[in-house]
């Protein structure tokens, strides 16, 4: 089931022109994929030191999603005209 859905995301990424949706997904994979290593790990190990870690990296992919976040929303709406207009050409 988690195959199939990283499967239908990996997709989605390739195909899609949203970046918003993009990043939003990305997200939502690197929660699950901490989730379920972290939840695995956990019984292996018996060490908070692996499930920290983990987090410490979640942490700073959302810092890198919402620097990107910042830099989509701070586009003024001419570039985003000025853009598609050219993308239309």
């Amino acid at each position: 089931m988690l195959f199939m859905l990283l499967l239908l995301c990996l997709v989605f990424l390739f195909h899609s022109n949203n970046l918003l949706l993009s990043l939003l997904i990305l997200e939502m994979l690197g929660f699950m994929m901490l989730f379920y290593i972290s939840s695995n790990l956990s019984v292996v190990f018996a060490s908070d030191f692996v499930v920290l870690t983990l987090f410490s990296i979640f942490v700073m992919e959302g810092v890198i999603a919402l620097s990107g976040l910042i830099m989509l929303v701070s586009f003024s709406g001419s570039d985003y005209v000025s853009s598609a207009s050219l993308v239309k050409l």
